[in-house]
């Protein structure tokens, strides 16, 4: 009977021993998974900081461009040729009177104006890529 009792004793000690190492064990997984999604939350956040630069500077570089279009200082890109410099207005107002714009004469390079110019490269045999270079100006500028 004593015996038993020893044994049971012995049992129970084992099993609550176990139970304590299991929550041991529990809690150092918790502490490490918590560690890892400390460092991702770091790694997110550095990303974040990363990701708003590059939309600054790409709103930078846009608004530039858009700037620059907008002016209507445009130049071939391709082939390095000088179109020389001209408003946006100016390609307009060559476009109305060449009979290809309809639109207003508002400096903005839209749909409705790279259109025309499209249709003017093509009425004038040049590749009708919409943008105003070397030829397509040459040709245009004689209706300002």
């Amino acid at each position: 009977m004593i015996r038993n009792a020893v044994l049971g004793f012995i049992i129970f000690a084992l099993c609550v021993g176990c139970g304590a190492a299991r929550k041991k064990v529990a809690q150092s997984q918790v502490e490490e998974m918590q560690g890892h999604i400390s460092s991702l939350e770091t790694e997110l956040e550095r990303k974040d900081e990363k990701i708003k630069s590059l939309e600054s500077e790409v709103e930078s570089t846009s608004s530039k461009q858009s700037n620059v279009f907008e002016k209507g200082v445009i130049t071939p890109s391709k082939k390095k040729e000088s179109a020389g410099k001209f408003t946006m207005k100016q390609v307009q107002t060559a476009l109305k009177n060449a009979g290809f714009y309809k639109g207003t004469i508002d400096g903005k390079a839209g749909k409705n104006t790279k259109k025309a110019i499209k249709a003017f490269q093509k009425e004038n045999g040049l590749k009708a890529d919409g943008v105003v270079g070397k030829r397509t100006w040459l040709k245009l500028k004689k209706h300002l």
